[in-house]
């Protein structure tokens, strides 16, 4: 029988991650070194109707070609289950040493994505190794804090402008992800976190973010932020114009 804790206020999230913990540990035997959440659910923001599961699995040894396999059925077997949560696990399983800083030659690891497919590709950043090291919830293992290197004010920042540069501002010529309403929200509140980070070299989640940008940016995106936050699998999102505008303000005003 399966080990469950609260880990999370959903028992059925608890009990696909008592699952996933098992079934990991099952396949890794002595490699396995721990399990942690990252994301929404480290930092306050986890919506039930929408939110990712981010998850990271250390490892002692790098995942050989048989440990693949055996990893890609596993999450295969997974991600079939009846959970409302299985096919929304993300995540990867990094060498302990490769979680000690991130490394730009080194950041794409074997890993599940939303779906169920299981894949070499998977990427944790800088970003993600904070949240890691500051916020995580750790279903077994030890304090990341003992395990990744301090990560600095400025390469919060670096790395929060480069995710604003090379992933948002591509979108200005080709915007055919905008065309869902959940990524148009999305977007609206990682601008306001990206303007959060820069201002305090933090992160926060996207909700306290689109709060303090509520509170800070000009009254003119006022009612597309408070939308977005109220927003709900249900109801429409349908400024794809403003969204665009928010994202060019927001490159405009990191030009400052």
């Amino acid at each position: 029988m399966v080990s469950k804790k609260n880990w999370t206020d959903s028992p059925e999230l608890n009990t696909l991650l008592a699952l996933l913990l098992a079934g990991a540990k099952e396949v890794l035997g002595s490699d396995f070194a721990g399990l942690y959440l990252h994301g929404s659910l480290a930092t306050g923001d986890f919506n039930t109707e929408t939110s990712d599961i981010d998850f990271v699995i250390a490892t002692t040894e790098e995942v050989s070609a048989a440990t693949f396999e055996a990893l890609q059925t596993f999450h295969n077997r997974l991600s079939n289950i009846e959970n409302r949560y299985a096919k929304r696990l993300e995540g990867c399983y990094i060498p302990l040493t490769r979680l000690r800083h991130f490394d730009p030659q080194y950041c794409t690891f074997p890993g599940v994505e939303v779906g169920g497919e299981f894949r070499m590709g998977e990427q944790v950043g800088t970003l993600q190794l904070y949240v890691l090291r500051e916020q995580a919830v750790i279903v077994e293992g030890d304090d990341l804090r003992e395990i990744i290197t301090p990560i600095s004010e400025e390469e919060i920042r670096q790395s929060s402008r480069a995710t604003l540069y090379d992933w948002w501002k591509p979108q200005l010529a080709d915007s055919h992800r905008l065309e869902n309403d959940d990524y148009r929200v999305y977007a609206v509140l990682t601008m306001c976190r990206i303007l959060y980070t820069e201002q305090y070299a933090r992160i926060a989640s996207k909700r306290e973010a689109a709060r303090w940008a509520l509170e800070t940016l000009p009254p003119i995106w006022d009612p597309l932020i408070t939308e977005a936050l109220r927003w709900t699998p249900e109801k429409g999102f349908r400024h794809h114009d403003e969204t665009l505008a928010l994202i060019r303000y927001t490159l405009e005003l990191r030009r400052l």
